[in-house]
């Protein structure tokens, strides 16, 4: 039995918005006539059986938006409770602020991608929500666009790493900002420098790593050494011990966010390696702990409240109400010097 049709295949092959597929199948009549014939006809080519349950929903608003996170990535890693990775609690907080801006209520919801009723528990009705904002990896999840597609739920991707054409998103220019910063440790006259990787199907990261390989490609005599890591601030410490236990341990390290920088900076702190003097560690995020670590630590600033404004402005203002394809923002990145980075020890 082949893959199941979505309006997103519906609007690909009408060659119309998303937001103009579910126009037409809720009755909709702000719809030109053409338009209307299109999607009716890619309709029936498809052979797509819309979900009545979200039908039913059509004009129905709750002035609620949420947030969806994996059950995973909340997941402690030790499986001792719960831990919610800083970046997404910044999400969340802005995101409550920019709902009650525009008088809309906020909820999150953590879902879990196995579950064999996923199509179910992401409705609108279920959810109570007229539109929902993914973070990664649920950005980049499929079985989750899916099921949002098949309720007819709008949603806004942040940093998605895939099908970009597939949704509205907001995204930073990480990979720009990961290249500034591992450029800043080179110009500082560090080569031999080490990579803190995020967790395995975080793409976002993977973009952070990308950028790394290709500064130090610039350079004849760099060396990279790397790490795997897990975006919290035990995994920095594990991957500090693995780095710096090496026979020629690097003199900067750069970890894909600040809580893996922090991490490091702590075990170096426990094993008498003076950070800047003895070792360099950058992070990525500038979350706002970053200005309190000892030293004070450098990062890449990622633009949280714009990047969750924009989000937000999208649900609400249906952004590809108009033909088109999906809108996506790109926010700027930039690095923050502060006291975790000097040149090597000579």
């Amino acid at each position: 039995m082949g893959e199941r049709t979505t309006i997103v295949d519906i609007a690909r092959a009408a060659g119309v918005s998303f937001k103009t597929v579910s126009r037409v199948l809720n009755g909709n009549s702000r719809v030109a006539p053409d338009l209307r014939e299109r999607v009716l006809r890619a309709v029936a080519d498809l052979d797509y059986r819309p979900n009545l349950a979200a039908r039913s929903l059509a004009g129905a608003r709750y002035y609620a938006l949420g947030m969806l996170l994996s059950s995973e990535s909340v997941a402690n890693a030790n499986s001792e409770g719960w831990y919610l990775p800083p970046f997404v609690m910044d999400l969340q907080a802005r995101a409550l602020v920019a709902c009650q801006e525009v008088n809309h209520r906020f909820h999150v919801e953590i879902v879990d991608t196995r579950s064999p009723s996923l199509e179910a528990h992401l409705s609108a009705q279920r959810l109570h929500v007229d539109g929902v904002i993914l973070v990664p990896p649920l950005a980049d999840d499929v079985a989750v666009l899916a099921a949002l597609e098949a309720n007819a739920l709008p949603y806004v991707r942040i940093s998605p790493g895939v099908e970009l054409d597939r949704s509205p998103a907001v995204t930073s220019a990480e990979y720009e900002g990961a290249l500034a910063m591992a450029e800043h440790l080179l110009s500082l006259g560090h080569r031999r420098i080490g990579f803190i990787h995020g967790p395995p199907n975080h793409l976002a990261a993977a973009r952070r790593y990308v950028a790394f390989q290709d500064a130090l490609a610039r350079y004849a005599d760099a060396q990279e050494l790397t790490a795997p890591g897990d975006f919290t601030v035990a995994g920095g410490s594990a991957a500090a011990a693995m780095l710096l236990g090496a026979e020629t341990p690097p003199t900067a390290i750069f970890a894909a966010n600040d809580d893996m920088a922090a991490g490091v900076i702590a075990w170096a702190g426990s094993r008498g390696i003076r950070v800047p003097a003895d070792l360099s560690v950058a992070g990525f995020d500038d979350f706002p702990f970053a200005r309190l670590t000892v030293p004070p630590l450098t990062t890449v600033h990622q633009p949280i409240t714009e990047i969750v404004q924009a989000a937000i402005g999208m649900l609400i203002e249906g952004v590809n109400a108009d033909e088109g394809p999906p809108q996506l923002l790109e926010m700027p990145c930039r690095v923050i010097e502060r006291g975790s980075t000097a040149p090597p020890a000579t």
